[in-house]
């Protein structure tokens, strides 16, 4: 009994060590070219030969990879995980058409930056390796990147509304144009009031000339300013103008 117990012990510690020192894939994470504040988030996994690891969407019996990314207030997530395209074939130990990548597998996550300071993306992924003979348990990966601060500019929201400055400057001018041809109207309608007394006044004096009060007065305006002159021509001409 003890002889086969420790014969149990003997061939299970070989299995155990073997399971635990398996790991056929290499993970690799960073980040692609910012454009207009979106990056993209690349995760790639190195597979050693003759091991896969199988798609988003594996097929029925194997663990298929899955991705879940924390909320953060500054990042928006566009879309959901991409991968290139995988291989397609019937596996009999699963009986299924199953979906896997050998060699390489590259996943992308493409996010929005959101504020002005940097942030951290984080996440966590399940994936499952198999080869011809057996399967690893499916094995949790944490994610942790940290991110760019967006560039974000503030003069791009003020342009998209009315330019107040612009309207202001406009309000301005036409009031100075106002201002101006009110004066210009003010002036020239101060100038014809003038002329217009003028006028009133000379022809009111020249009516009074012809009332019947003023014509006696008349031959003793002329014969005084004909007295006063040296010669009766002068002394008309002085009269008609005083």
């Amino acid at each position: 009994m003890k002889s086969l117990y420790s014969l149990f012990l003997t061939l299970l510690i070989p299995l155990v060590s073997y399971g635990q020192i398996q790991d056929p894939v290499k993970w690799n994470f960073e980040l692609g070219a910012v454009v207009e504040n979106e990056v993209d988030l690349i995760l790639t996994a190195t597979i050693e030969e003759g091991w896969h690891m199988y798609a988003q969407d594996a097929g029925e019996g194997p663990v298929s990879t899955n991705f879940t990314f924390f909320e953060n207030t500054a990042i928006q997530y566009i879309g959901n995980v991409n991968e290139g395209i995988p291989q397609e074939e019937y596996d009999p130990n699963f009986e299924s058409v199953l979906r896997y990548f050998e060699t390489k597998a590259v996943f992308t996550q493409r996010m929005k930056l959101l504020s002005n300071e940097s942030s951290i993306v984080k996440g966590e992924f399940e994936f499952m390796v198999c080869n011809s003979a057996m399967c690893l348990p499916p094995e949790w990966v944490d994610v942790e990147v940290a991110l760019p601060a967006a560039q974000l500019n503030d003069s791009s929201s003020s342009s998209s509304s009315p330019d107040v400055g612009d309207v202001d400057v406009e309000v301005v001018l036409s009031a100075a144009q106002l201002n101006d041809s009110s004066s210009t109207s003010k002036s020239s309608s101060t100038d014809e009031g003038v002329w217009s007394i003028f006028i009133i006044a000379f022809l009111s004096g020249f009516i009074a000339l012809l009332t019947p009060c003023v014509f006696p007065m008349i031959p003793m305006t002329v014969s005084f300013f004909t007295k006063q002159s040296k010669n009766k021509a002068s002394g008309i001409k002085n009269a008609l103008i005083y």
